[in-house]
């Protein structure tokens, strides 16, 4: 069974939901980062997506693991001509955030690699 910390094909496992893992080259690599999708028994992996970025990835397996994340996700683009306090305040996108919880519900734990678990469900 896989699981955070399992190693296949020279990539470490550094997150993981029921159907998605996230993990990262064990090597030098062109693109260190791999999004997989976990086959159905658990024990085996398929259709990666490779990248260069770990936030490209991070997003890539955010976006296929949680139906809420992409119109909940508050993206700040600041106008070095705006004043920073036009910027959305972190509460006000967590508020936000926590709608898409509502709306969507949540999948079952994901864990990260420092041990902490990602969004719980009762």
């Amino acid at each position: 069974m896989i699981s955070i910390g399992t190693i296949i094909a020279n990539r470490k496992i550094l997150a993981m939901t029921d159907k998605f893992v996230l993990a990262e080259c064990t090597e030098e690599s062109p693109e260190p980062f791999t999004v997989w999708r976990l086959d159905q028994d658990g024990n085996g992996v398929h259709s990666g997506k490779y990248y260069l970025n770990k936030q490209d990835a991070e997003w890539e397996f955010c976006s296929l693991a949680f139906d809420w994340f992409q119109d909940n996700v508050a993206i700040n683009f600041i106008d070095e001509k705006e004043p920073a306090s036009e910027v959305e305040a972190p509460e006000q996108a967590l508020d936000k955030m926590g709608l898409g919880y509502k709306k969507y519900g949540i999948p079952q734990k994901v864990f990260l690699d420092n041990g902490s678990t990602f969004c719980q469900t009762k």
